[in-house]
């Protein structure tokens, strides 16, 4: 009965694999025991769906996401590798992630702590009417995390204090684009 009771509540609370172990002790005590053996299959058909319905189990994600341009950069972020790991292995966990980020836990979720890095070298080089070299660390850093219109539009601002109005106009154009896509606050979007 104890097994029974625990795989149970374990089961409840999704921790699927915790549940499967807890069916299988009580199996290896009492290996006829219908109602533990019901548990068992029933906890394995939930695991293999889980599988099935797992888009981070997919064996080609990480093809699929060094192909995409908007996800390429973020392979290089061991945090962000970690993430889909754990993700491949419990799904559950993205709630968690996306839950963390909404509250204000900072988890680089998505973005490059990288990316973060080449903006402030930028900014600094900015500020220093280093122009050349403001835009090459904007560029590096929209590279390591294109899903960040602000490093668009840093890079719009260079060329808007060099003159270049048109390559500015286009930039702009562009991180609208990028904020658009990647559901960025519309008030971001306006500026």
């Amino acid at each position: 009965q104890g097994y029974s009771r625990k795989a149970a509540a374990l089961e409840f609370l999704q921790r699927l694999e915790e549940a499967k172990a807890t069916y299988e002790e009580g199996l290896a005590r009492d290996p006829g025991n219908e109602q533990l053996l019901q548990g068992l299959r029933g906890v394995e058909t939930r695991l293999a769906e889980r599988k099935l319905l797992n888009p981070f189990g997919a064996p080609d994600l990480l093809a699929r996401l060094e192909a995409d341009p908007r996800t390429r950069g973020l392979l290089g972020d061991p945090e962000y590798r970690r993430l889909l790991e754990t993700l491949r292995s419990d799904p559950g966990q993205l709630g968690a992630s996306v839950l963390s980020v909404k509250f204000g836990v900072i988890h680089h979720f998505w973005g490059s702590p990288q990316a973060q890095k080449e903006k402030e070298l930028g900014n600094a080089a900015y500020k220093r009417k280093e122009f050349p070299a403001a835009l090459e660390h904007y560029t590096r850093a929209e590279q390591l995390d294109p899903t960040n219109m602000t490093y668009v539009t840093n890079q719009a601002a260079v060329y808007f204090e060099t003159g270049e109005y048109e390559r500015c106009r286009a930039l702009c154009e562009r991180a609208i684009e990028v904020g658009r896509e990647n559901r960025e606050d519309y008030r971001q979007i306006a500026k």
